[in-house]
Parts: C-alpha cells; structure tokens; sequence
C-alpha cells in the first residue's frame, strides 16, 4: 500500500497502516471510540435483553424503543470491531466496516425519527380522544399500524441501499476508514481515481450531512408539537393545580431530553462530517484544536447506545416496572372516556 506521511503522522495520505497506527494521538482516539462504544453495547444489550426476557416485544407498543436498541446494538458492535482492527493494524476488512457503519449510523438517525413519530401518532390520537368516535379511532390505530410497518422496512433498507455506491467505488483498504468515516486517498499521480473517489465520498458524506439536519428538524417540530398537544390535555382536565403543572412541566422536559441527547451524540459529528469536506477529507491530527474536536467527538458518538437507553429505557418507571406486561404508549382504555378528566395521568406520561 502506498503511504506518506507528513510532519511526524500529522497529515495521512493512504498510509500504510502499521505507520497510521504507530501515531499516538490516533490510537488515542481509537482507544477512546473503543471505550465509548463498549459502553454504548452494554446499553443497548441490556434494553433488548430485557425487552425479550420480559416478553415485551409482543405488543407493538414496544417496537420504537426495541428497533431502536437493536440499532444501536449493531452501531456498537462493529463500532468496536473496526476500532479494534485499527489498533491491531489489520486493514483489509475496513472498507466493509465502513460501508457497514455508515449505513448503521443512518439507519440509527431514521430510528430515532421513527420514535418521535410514533409518539406523535400516539399523542396525536390521545388529543382526539373528546372529538373522535369509537370507530375514528379504530380507523386512526389501522392507518398508524400500517404506517409504522411500511417506515420501518424503509428505515431498515434505505440506509444500505444509499451506501451501496461508495461501497462499489471503494479500491484498496485503508486502515483509517476503521477509526474514521471521512480519511481517503488521493493517489499521487492519479488525478483521475482520486476525483472519482472523492465525489463518492463527498457524495456519502453529503447524504450524512442531509439525513442528520433533517432529523435533528424533525425531532424539535415533532417533539415540539408533542408539548402543545399534551399541554392541551392536561390543562383541558378543567383542573390545574400543582400538580398537573409538575407533571406537564415533566413531560415537557423529557420530550427536550430526547432531542438533548441526539444533539450531544451527534452535532461534533456533524462538525467533523463538515470541517473533512473543507479539509479535502484529511486528517490533520498534530493541530490541537482539530484534535481536541475528534477526541470529543471521538468519546460523544460512540455513546449514542449508552445515552439511548437511560434516555429511552431505563429513565422511564414503566419500562423498568416488573409488573408492566407492555411498555406502553397505550394512550388509554377504552372505557370510561368521556372528557379529558378521564384520561389517567400515567397513560400521559407513557405516551413519551
């Protein structure tokens, strides 16, 4: 494999690999992605565990949360394989591993997307409760459960399917694409190859860089309009002491949450994603500040799985509750439900 390599390791430029990995601040970050994405597997392991052993994935209430786990299982798992293949100095298998990661970290993007969906759905039928008949209802929950099958089969399939081009386009491994999405070869000499890798790389990262802003939007309209909509329950009750202020004012905060968290996951992602476009998709490691960004980024995305289930799992009473036969966003029963004093303050809670 070809290699140079300029002030002491500070630009790669397709190295051989056992040079890349002999730099110090690179097998620094690796290490740290290493440890941020072992965390980030014992998280998600533990939210499908569970979700199995508990019997819970037999309700459909309970698919968002578990997709979204499984996700997250397979981002960390080969999140450590590749980071772990970088430090050992093991080249050939990274270009599948990248293919495979950046599929996965779309696929994850869409997941999320697809929760907050659901949740507006829910809320969304919850808010109707008053206005709709017996049968509106059962028509809305028909629609939402076909809406939800056929989002979660493109979730699943569109992130591979638009990966697919880079992964044709890919030659020789390089060492870098198992610790870094955006490191690539301009071979000297080859204006030709180098353009031609270049634009499926700019192509990748572009299709990134889009599906991030767009579900980062997406999440603050949906969870945004989630607020109002349950601000409007609540204080429809025609009682609003206390209480209901502390509980809306929960609900609230954990619907800022999730987008908190998909925020510090993500945005020194989108930094970086950014910053190697103007770059020309090099690494310049010796500069402290860009170092300083990918030893952040490096420790925050790999978390994604941690974060995700004490955000989405392990936070909540009842998903944790062994006497919850379904992590519910069952908005109520179908009894009894004849104003807006009717609907139980936990089916509200449980909505988000």
């Amino acid at each position: 494999m070809a290699s140079q390599v300029q002030d002491g390791a500070s630009i790669f430029h397709l190295t051989d690999c056992r040079t890349v990995t002999s730099s110090e601040r690179l097998r620094a970050l690796a290490v740290s992605r290493l440890v941020a994405s072992s965390l980030s597997f014992i998280g998600a392991v533990s939210i499908v565990v569970y979700i199995l052993r508990k019997h819970k994935l037999k309700s459909s209430e309970t698919h968002p949360l578990f997709f979204l786990g499984l996700s997250d299982l397979l981002l960390s798992t080969v999140w450590v394989v590749g980071n772990g293949l970088f430090l050992h100095g093991m080249d050939e298998p990274c270009n599948v591993i990248a293919f495979i990661v950046w599929s996965l970290e779309i696929l994850s993007h869409m997941l999320t997307l697809m929760y907050a969906v659901v949740t507006w759905m829910k809320v969304r039928e919850l808010s109707m409760s008053t206005v709709w008949s017996r049968e509106r209802r059962a028509e809305f929950n028909r629609k939402r459960s076909i809406a939800q099958k056929i989002g979660y089969v493109i979730c699943w399939l569109l992130p591979f399917a638009l990966g697919v081009p880079r992964y044709i386009h890919s030659t020789e491994p390089d060492c870098l694409r198992c610790v870094t999405l955006w490191a690539e070869d301009t071979p000297e000499g080859d204006e030709n190859e180098g353009t031609d890798k270049n634009s499926m790389v700019q192509y990748a990262s572009t299709v990134f860089i889009v599906i991030l802003l767009l579900v980062f939007s997406g999440l603050v309209i949906l969870y945004g309009h989630v607020r109002v909509m349950i601000k409007r329950i609540i204080r429809g009750r025609g009682v609003f002491g206390s209480s209901q202020r502390i509980q809306e004012q929960q609900i609230q905060n954990r619907a800022l949450f999730y987008i908190f968290v998909f925020f510090v996951t993500w945005l020194l992602t989108l930094v970086v994603t950014m910053w190697t476009r103007i770059q020309g998709y090099r690494l310049d490691v010796k500069n402290d500040t860009q170092f300083g960004i990918l030893m952040a980024q490096a420790w925050t995305m790999p978390m994604q799985g941690f974060l995700n289930c004490i955000a989405y799992g392990w936070s909540k009473s009842n998903f944790r509750s062994p006497t919850s036969k379904v992590y519910t966003a069952v908005p109520f029963r179908e009894e009894g439900i004849n104003d807006y004093g009717s609907i139980a303050a936990s089916d509200i809670s449980s909505s988000l």
